[in-house]
């Protein structure tokens, strides 16, 4: 007896494959590593079975509430390259006007003109075939004259009825019909120019005088205002300094 129960302590407390581990403890490892198996495998298919979940849930998503469509394009004309506009100034309904640099020198009232619409986008024909759209060629504008719709009683509406709103589209209308027919002009600097355009889009309006170019720069010269104090001394003051010279040339000689 004393021989077999001996014999069997020896086995249970016996090395397993010479390593020195005891054969119950390389046992306990064996079933933890496959333990540790088991969880693994489970814990991967969980997380599959979840993100496939997700990718359904995304796609029923989808399909219920699609997505918005893509915002259309800002209007550029067809000549023109899409290039960053010079100017942010937003003037709607208004008249605009700065001096042309130089020229305006000697006659203040010589100018560049265009028109803005209910935005405040200013439209102007800025050369032969050429419209600028929020571009205005001299840069920001020194002096406005803003046009009060509701003032406006030579407007032709057609068969609209005459409220604030269908002004607004006759107005927006009429910009563009001038935009249109002056992409087809060549600019001259008498016959047809930044002053014309801007009479061209009030003769859409129905609102027609056969010196209307003329009548806008009254508007801008006696009723306009200007932007702030420095496009006030960006407009004077050059003519100031130069006719003082002039003037006091002119006494030297003499």
């Amino acid at each position: 007896m004393s021989g077999a129960t001996a014999a069997a302590t020896a086995t249970d407390t016996g090395t397993a494959t010479g390593t020195g581990v005891p054969l119950s403890q390389a046992r306990k490892e064996e079933r933890d590593k496959e333990s540790s198996a088991v969880n693994s495998a489970t814990k991967h298919q969980s997380q599959k079975a979840t993100h496939m979940d997700e990718e359904n849930s995304d796609s029923a998503a989808e399909s219920l509430y699609p997505s918005a469509p893509s915002p259309p394009h800002s209007y550029n004309p067809p000549h023109h390259p899409a290039v960053p506009p010079r100017s942010r100034i937003r003037l709607p309904y208004a008249i605009v006007w700065g001096p042309l640099p130089c020229l305006s020198w000697f006659i203040p009232c010589i100018g560049h003109m265009g028109i803005a619409d209910s935005s405040g986008v200013i439209h102007d024909f800025n050369g032969p075939y050429s419209i600028g759209v929020d571009e205005f060629m001299i840069g920001a504008p020194t002096r406005f004259y803003r046009v009060k719709l509701e003032q406006l009683d030579e407007m032709q509406l057609g068969n609209l009825e005459d409220t604030i709103e269908n002004r607004r589209l006759m107005w927006d209308a009429s910009i563009r019909k001038g935009d249109q027919e002056y992409e087809g002009y060549a600019h001259n600097i008498l016959c047809q120019n930044c002053h014309h355009h801007v009479a061209a889009c009030f003769r859409y309006m129905g609102i027609q005088h056969r010196f209307m170019s003329w009548r806008l720069l009254c508007w801008i010269l006696f009723k306009g205002e200007f932007l702030n104090w420095r496009s006030a001394v960006s407009l004077l003051l050059p003519p100031a300094i130069i006719w003082t010279i002039i003037i006091l040339l002119i006494v030297y000689v003499r």
